[in-house]
């Protein structure tokens, strides 16, 4: 979802940049112009991000398990 939000976000950037002046968008000012920045494109996966997701559930499944347990007084 974020790769994708910021690659619409580069290309409105670059629509914006390279239609500038044109139509109803008025010109940049000339000591504003400069080429747009270009992305390092998509955040590359952690390769332990199955453990650590894994990790995350026991903690929040012992987490419900011990707070049924406060609640149900057991």
């Amino acid at each position: 979802m974020r790769n994708n939000y910021r690659a619409q976000l580069d290309a409105g950037l670059k629509a914006l940049h390279d239609r500038q002046g044109q139509g109803s968008m008025p010109a940049m000012p000339a000591d504003a112009q400069v080429a747009p920045v270009a992305t390092s494109g998509a955040v590359p996966p952690q390769a332990n991000a199955a453990a650590l997701i894994q990790g995350a559930q026991r903690d929040a499944d012992s987490s419900e398990a011990n707070a049924t347990k406060l609640a149900l007084g057991n």
